[in-house]
């Protein structure tokens, strides 16, 4: 396949390297960066599938002959997606929430034969979680509410990167890996909502 000095280049470089790749045909909904390097170019770009146009994914590559994206949440982010929204359906204190599958681009190639499992694993794909608590309660009750959600997340087999709201405020965030995560105790917990209201309070938010 030629390839790329230019960014009208770069946009069919990226096109046809994706349809080797995958099969399919796939469109540009928005360029990104075009870089020039010593050793070589780079292009990056959010794509679409013809075939799946709502769902848009990233793409990048060198003059090199790269190919790096993350078109493979496509194939999985229904599973896993679904591993984190039966936990937080079970907790009555979330008053409302979001789940999505998010991951780096990368040169290996996913397919739907592959092994959810397998993918969450190994990509460094993670559920962006994102839920919010009933408002104006105690420190003491929110600290215990996040501590239940965190020990049904850390287990899920997800990476996880957790935002808790309330007050119309982000008053807790953690981000961790399904693997060898060390629990937070319900002190560090709290330390972390403490740290949160300082960072609002600073800006001019409580």
């Amino acid at each position: 396949m030629q390839s790329f000095s230019n960014k009208d280049e770069a946009n069919k470089y990226l096109k046809e390297a994706l349809k080797e790749k995958y099969g399919e045909n796939f469109d540009i909904e928005q360029e990104e960066k075009y870089a020039t390097y010593p050793t070589a170019d780079s292009y990056s770009a959010i794509m679409v599938a013809e075939n799946a146009p709502e769902y848009k994914f990233r793409a990048w590559a060198s003059s090199n002959n790269e190919l790096k994206d993350n078109y493979a949440v496509n194939f999985f982010s229904k599973d896993a997606e679904k591993i984190v929204v039966n936990i937080i359906n079970q907790k009555s204190f979330v008053k409302d929430s979001t789940v999505t599958l998010e991951a780096p681009i990368t040169e290996k190639k996913w397919t739907l034969e592959d092994n959810v499992s397998d993918y969450l694993e190994q990509s460094g794909a993670y559920n962006k979680v994102n839920v919010t608590l009933e408002p104006n309660l105690e420190m003491d009750v929110y600290v215990n509410q996040v501590n239940e959600l965190l020990k049904e997340l850390y287990g899920c087999g997800t990476n996880i990167e957790l935002t808790v709201n309330a007050n119309n405020l982000q008053i807790f965030y953690y981000k961790f890996s399904n693997q060898g995560t060390k629990e937070l105790t319900q002190e560090i917990i709290k330390e972390k909502i403490i740290e949160e209201q300082d960072i609002n309070r600073s800006r001019g938010k409580i």
